[in-house]
């Protein structure tokens, strides 16, 4: 009813404004009144169209069905989402728990272990475990879990972290036969020097640098002077070097070798060299060996003399 009241209140008013406009253009009335039709019909459809068409289309239920449908769907699939999520969950918490009980429970033979037992251990990764094994094979094994601290970068501090899940069977003389190997300081190669106990590649190199700028070693102990390598290491591998004496024919002549050519021998360093330069021109020139003990630093410290005299020459 209500919308038959619109449509009567509205035909009115349409009426009126067409009579309006046909005098206005002209229009007869039997244009107007066809006019006024046309408009009607037009306005009626549009406000049946819906109510019409939801009668008469057999598809509506379906089309409802339809939605409900794919809601449905929807949730399904959005459950077996969240289930699966779960799941995942569950397993990688599980997955987490089992490792961890079993990190907890780890305990290894350090003597036995390969690298890859060694990665387990809490603290401990690949180059790591490959240095402990190295160094192990290096000493003939190790005969307490102590040992451990000496490869290179394992410190108290990473110790604590493994500790209790270690444990050593100590290797005895019958099990393993050691060879220690012996060799000569100043004609071993880099891969010599890896060989000892205790001595890497950088320190291997370090010494080699050292050994051709001196132009050779004339004792064992020299190897102390070689940055990093204090008394603990050297003590390491004292028993397994040897020296040849060497002939030294790159002597420096302290009289005439410029500032570069003393400097070029590491015992000769700048305060030395600067020493030695400083005496000969404002002095005089050096009549013997033992005038360098008239230098200020050697007075001071009169054991480097001893250092210097097989690499210097006054003539």
């Amino acid at each position: 009813m209500k919308v038959l009241h619109k449509c009567r209140t509205f035909f009115i008013y349409l009426y009126k404004e067409l009579k309006t406009l046909s005098q206005k253009w002209a229009y007869t009335r039997s244009e107007r009144n066809a006019l006024v039709a046309l408009l009607a019909i037009i306005f009626m459809l549009i406000i049946l169209k819906n109510p019409i068409i939801n009668k008469i289309s057999p598809d509506n239920n379906n089309k409802i069905d339809s939605t409900k449908y794919f809601t449905l769907i929807a949730q399904i699939e959005n459950a077996k989402i969240d289930n699966n999520s779960y799941n995942t969950q569950k397993t990688s918490f599980s997955s987490f728990t089992s490792n961890k009980i079993s990190d907890e429970y780890t305990k290894i033979e350090i003597n036995s272990s390969t690298a890859e037992d060694f990665q387990r251990l809490k603290g401990i990764g690949k180059v790591f475990a490959e240095r402990i094994v190295k160094y192990r094979d290096k000493i003939g094994g190790f005969s307490t879990l102590e040992q451990l601290k000496e490869v290179y970068g394992i410190h108290d501090t990473v110790y604590q972290k493994f500790k209790s899940n270690i444990y050593v069977k100590p290797v005895s003389k019958k099990q393993i036969i050691i060879t220690k190997r012996i060799i000569e300081i100043n004609s071993a190669s880099q891969d010599d020097f890896e060989s000892l106990n205790g001595i890497g590649k950088v320190f291997a190199q370090r010494i080699i640098q050292f050994r051709e700028k001196l132009g050779g070693f004339y004792s064992k102990e020299q190897l102390k002077d070689v940055y990093g390598i204090h008394d603990t290491v050297y003590q390491k591998i004292k028993e397994q070097i040897k020296i040849t004496p060497v002939q030294f024919t790159r002597k420096i002549n302290v009289n005439t070798a410029t500032y570069e050519e003393l400097t070029s021998n590491p015992y000769l360093f700048s305060t030395v060299a600067k020493q030695i330069i400083g005496y000969r021109t404002k002095v005089k020139p050096f009549n013997s060996i033992e005038d360098l003990q008239k230098l200020y630093y050697i007075k001071d410290h009169p054991e480097y003399y001893d250092k210097i005299l097989p690499y210097i020459s006054i003539d």
